[in-house]
């Protein structure tokens, strides 16, 4: 085998070996619309403080806007501590574990299990229609 093969080779297995936890962590993504213990329409019509719209960086919600400090994967867990500007501007510091379930919905627990909810997936075509989470609207 050539230099230039085996270099080719080597890359190829360790692109491969590096990209595979990274698919992994993409097939349970909890980016998305979803509302607080009640089954997402979808249509526009789900309660606006009910509605939870997660992104890569944060978490929107009638609470308010939560930051993702430290995220780690374990399984279908997603462990994180989050930062999030509570009501009267306190900022508050805290870890939760989001749980994606087979149907895609995610369980949601605190780090002491005080508050406890489920997160219902909205449909992915229809949850652009959902209006945007922010803190003033839910209020």
């Amino acid at each position: 085998m050539s230099y230039d093969l085996r270099v080719a080779t080597t890359a190829a297995i360790v692109a491969a070996v590096l990209c595979g936890p990274a698919v992994a962590a993409e097939d349970m993504s909890i980016i998305g619309t979803y509302v607080q213990n009640a089954t997402c329409k979808g249509d526009g019509s789900d309660p606006a403080a009910k509605l939870v719209r997660i992104t890569e960086t944060d978490v929107h919600s009638s609470f308010g806007i939560c930051t993702f400090v430290k995220k780690e994967h374990d399984g279908h867990t997603l462990a994180a501590q989050m930062s999030c500007n509570g009501p009267g501007g306190n900022i508050l510091l805290g870890d939760v574990r989001f749980t994606v379930r087979d149907d895609k919905n995610i369980d949601f627990v605190d780090q002491d299990n005080t508050y406890k909810s489920v997160l219902y997936k909205c449909p992915q075509t229809n949850a652009s229609r959902q209006a945007p989470v922010t803190a003033s609207s839910a209020r």
